[in-house]
């Protein structure tokens, strides 16, 4: 839906993967329009919704004598079993991190040193809160995604070198 090319022989911009549709003309604004609050939807209120819901059960979870105690065991569990009581909320913290890497980062400077360097710098700033907060009830789990972080912002840091070594050679 954003990625608007000047083709030759088009007169005006058009959508990179059906050169049929004029960018920012009637039809293709309302597809923008539509992409838009959906990504926001997505991208906002999905972490929003689950850190409310954490938010709201998180101390039902812990409380074994808890008439909701089970029920949110078993509905939220995945969100809250594996990190600390008071790291309730990493798991959005997660997510959000996840999120930033597969789709925000899709649409700054498509396939440039930028995009590599704000995905580096991404992964950096996640490993210092992991190592900041060690929200994982197990040790060995903070430790591994610690480790894990470091060796996605060293092969994106490996990425970049090879762009930078050989610019405009297609791997």
């Amino acid at each position: 839906m954003f990625r608007c090319v000047q083709e030759k022989g088009f007169p005006k911009l058009v959508l990179r993967a059906d050169f049929a549709v004029t960018c920012w003309e009637s039809e293709h604004l309302s597809a923008v329009t539509i992409a838009l609050v959906v990504l926001v939807c997505f991208i906002v209120g999905l972490p929003a919704v689950i850190l409310l819901m954490l938010w709201r059960m998180q101390h039902h979870f812990h409380d074994i004598s808890s008439d909701r105690h089970h029920e949110v065991r078993s509905n939220l569990g995945v969100f809250l079993r594996q990190f600390e009581p008071r790291y309730w909320y990493f798991a959005v913290v997660e997510l959000s991190f996840k999120m930033v890497l597969t789709g925000v980062l899709c649409v700054i400077s498509p396939g440039s040193e930028v995009q590599l360097i704000v995905a580096v710098m991404v992964c950096l700033f996640y490993t210092g809160v992991l190592l900041r907060t060690m929200p994982y009830i197990v040790s060995t789990a903070d430790n591994l995604s610690t480790v894990s972080a470091l060796s996605l912002a060293l092969t994106l840091m490996i990425g970049l070198l090879h762009m930078v070594s050989f610019p405009g050679q297609d791997s």
